[in-house]
């Protein structure tokens, strides 16, 4: 209890910092086909040329000029004429269409579905806030279902209907919302000094860990009720990782406290990890007669046998590499001390080499 409640007041504690935002990186999307430079010179070097619809990540906005880059890569300089950026409200909540065979259709999917009208390469439209489908609204005031929201690409910020409309971890992937301001800004405090840095690295390791810790304390709550079946408990083992990786993974892949994608999978792969350990912990400690959680006694592993298997791969050369591998059967027999009853466990050990 005592680890728990310093963990709560810590987190708390970050989350409760108020200071100014430093500005999100900006995009530039091309309303027409723009010619890119290597410099910021029209006599300089053409790289190539950016399609209708093409979006690039801002590095800087000097005069005329736009330094960005597509992904990772560099890609120099585009004149600041047909370019919108992604902080435009004069475009909020609007779309430009990147295809020329863009289709308007009367439902999201479905065997009556219809055609409404086929919308132009470089046609900007009104996005319709919905639960489900990318609806829009044309110049001329038609509305439909895109027939792929892949065929048009966001120009300005969303709307606060759309806004409204997003789940938590589509805001988040959207860098939009509480939850990734106020980590952004707790990021922006930590820049500030080397001794803020190192609470900020301390804070992301209890934030990476504490889904973890969350879940123990969960399944030993739930597990010391005795009216509650251990099969329910462990149908919500299933369902907790999905929630758990739609809302807590996007933290760990976009917001500024961590923007690592190896992080995100290292949280995937963490998280799989500790829910079979919960499991493995109701399989051993928790009696299925009275359900009585931690009041067992182990009564003895035995070992079942095994089998090996041969396996040989030949090469191009005429080499040829044998692996081995060996799998042996356990049994672990538990008793629960308060009924008496006795249950068997058993497990599977492998081994390649």
């Amino acid at each position: 209890m005592r680890i728990s409640r310093i963990l709560l007041i810590l987190a708390i504690c970050f989350i409760a910092l108020s200071v100014n935002a430093i500005e999100k990186n900006l995009k530039a999307v091309a309303l027409k086909p723009v010619t890119i430079y290597h410099e910021k010179d029209i006599n300089s070097r053409k790289v190539g040329d950016c399609a209708i619809g093409d979006r690039f990540i801002i590095v800087s906005i000097q005069d005329e000029w736009i330094e960005v880059k597509n992904g990772r890569k560099n890609i120099s300089w585009l004149r600041n004429e047909n370019i919108v950026l992604s902080n435009n409200v004069d475009y909020t909540g609007k779309a430009i269409i990147n295809v020329s065979y863009a289709r308007l259709m009367t439902k999201e999917y479905g065997d009556d579905n219809e055609l409404v009208k086929k919308l132009q390469l470089g046609e900007i439209v009104t996005i319709i806030p919905t639960k489900y489908g990318t609806k829009v609204k044309t110049v001329d005031g038609t509305t439909g279902y895109m027939s792929k929201s892949k065929f048009l690409t966001r120009l300005g910020p969303m709307s606060k209907e759309e806004k409204t409309n997003l789940k938590f971890y589509q805001k988040i992937m959207q860098k939009e919302g509480k939850v990734y301001d106020t980590l952004y800004n707790i990021k922006a405090w930590g820049d500030t000094s080397k001794a803020k840095t190192n609470l900020i690295f301390i804070f992301s390791i209890i934030l990476f860990f504490l889904p973890m810790f969350i879940l123990s304390k969960y399944v030993t709550l739930v597990c010391s009720i005795t009216i509650i079946p251990t099969w329910i408990i462990k149908l919500t083992l299933i369902f907790i990782p999905i929630y758990t990786f739609a809302y807590i993974f996007p933290i760990y892949f976009m917001t500024p406290l961590y923007r690592n994608m190896f992080l995100g999978i290292g949280f995937i792969i963490s998280f799989i990890f500790w829910v079979t350990r919960e499991w493995k912990k109701i399989d051993y400690h928790r009696c299925p007669s009275c359900h009585s959680m931690f009041a067992t006694a182990d009564k003895g592993k035995f070992f079942l046998g095994g089998w090996r298997s041969t396996r040989t791969k030949k090469y191009d050369d005429g080499t040829t590499e044998t692996s081995i591998t060996t799998t042996k059967r356990f049994r672990d027999d538990r008793e629960c001390l308060i009924c008496g009853h006795h249950w068997s466990i058993h497990r599977t050990k492998t081994a390649t080499y």
